[in-house]
C-alpha cells in the first residue's frame, strides 16, 4: 500500500466524517481495487470516486450510519429512478426490499461495486435489473418460443424457414451460446435482456462508450456465426438454404436476443 493510496484513503474519509471505520481498513479496501484495475483509465475513475467508495466500504463492514446515508441518498429514491417503468408502488418496494438485501445481506453484492463510476448510478442499474427480473418471474403470459419470435415473417421464404428450421435453430443457438465467452454473454444480456443501452453498460463497466459499442458488435457478430456453424454442421443444407439462413438471422437477430436469452436460462 503505497503513500498515494493513503492520501486518497485519507481524503475520502474526511467526506464522511460522522462515518468512521477501524484504523487502515478502508486504505486496504481502496488500495485492493486500485490494484486490480484494468489500465490507467480505470484508476483514474477508482480516484474520482473513492468517497463512494469509502461509503460502500463502511456499508460492506456493517457501519449503521453508513447504511443509513445508502438508504437515504439511493435507496429511498428508487421509486424517481425507475419511474419510466411505470411500475406499481407495491413493485417498486418489493425492489428496494429486495435490492437492499442482495446489496446488504449473506454474499454482500455491494463489495462487487468497483468505484469505477458514480455509487448512484452503479446502483441504479442493479435496481433496474432486479426490477426487470421481478416483472419477469410474475409474468402470467405464455411467451412465443424463442426460434418463433426469430424466424417470424410475412415473407413466404421467411415462413418456409420457419416452419423447417425452427426446432434446429433454438437447439443451434443453444449450442452457440454455450461455446461463448461469459463476458460476451454477459454484455449480450445486459443490453438485450436487461434492456442498458451503450452508455449505462460504459458506466458499469467504467470504460468509454466507444469500447462498449465494439463488445457489442464483436458478441453479437460470435454468437451470429456460431448459430450458423451450428446450422450448416447439424442439418446439411444447400449452399443456397445456408445463405438464406444467414441472411434471416442477420437480418432480425436484433429483434429477437431479448426473448432467445430468456429460453436459454
Amino acid at each position: 500500500m503505497d503513500s498515494e493510496h493513503l492520501r486518497l484513503a485519507t481524503e475520502a474519509a474526511r467526506l464522511w466524517p460522522e462515518v468512521t471505520l477501524p484504523g487502515g481498513a478502508f486504505a486496504r479496501y481502496l488500495s485492493e481495487r486500485l490494484l486490480a484495475a484494468q489500465d490507467d483509465a480505470e484508476v483514474a475513475l477508482i480516484q474520482a470516486h473513492a468517497a463512494d467508495l469509502y461509503l460502500a466500504c463502511a456499508c460492506v463492514l456493517g457501519n449503521e450510519l453508513a447504511i443509513r446515508k445508502l438508504d437515504e441518498l439511493y435507496l429511498g429514491k428508487l421509486a424517481a429512478q425507475l419511474g419510466h417503468m411505470r411500475l406499481p408502488a407495491a413493485t417498486v418496494d418489493e425492489v428496494r426490499q429486495r435490492l437492499a438485501e442482495k446489496l446488504l445481506v449473506g454474499n454482500v453484492k455491494l463489495s462487487e461495486y468497483r468505484g469505477a463510476g458514480p455509487l448512484g448510478s452503479w446502483i441504479r442499474v442493479c435496481a433496474v435489473r432486479e426490477a426487470l427480473n421481478l416483472v419477469r418471474s410474475n409474468r402470467r403470459e405464455v411467451e412465443p418460443e424463442a426460434a418463433d419470435t426469430l424466424m417470424v415473417g410475412p415473407d413466404p421464404e421467411l415462413d418456409f424457414m420457419r416452419q423447417r428450421y425452427a426446432v434446429a435453430f433454438s437447439a443451434a443457438f443453444r449450442e452457440a451460446v454455450a461455446a461463448m465467452p461469459k463476458r460476451d454473454i454477459a454484455f449480450l444480456r445486459l443490453r438485450y435482456v436487461d434492456g442498458l443501452n451503450i452508455d449505462k453498460i460504459a458506466l458499469l463497466e467504467g470504460v468509454g462508450r466507444s469500447t462498449v459499442a465494439r463488445w457489442l458488435v464483436d458478441a453479437r457478430q460470435l454468437l451470429l456465426e456460431g448459430t450458423i456453424a451450428q446450422l450448416n454442421g447439424k442439418l446439411g443444407v444447400t449452399s443456397d438454404e445456408a445463405e438464406s439462413l444467414a441472411r434471416l438471422l442477420r437480418s432480425r437477430i436484433d429483434l429477437s436476443l431479448h426473448s432467445l436469452f430468456k429460453h436459454v436460462g
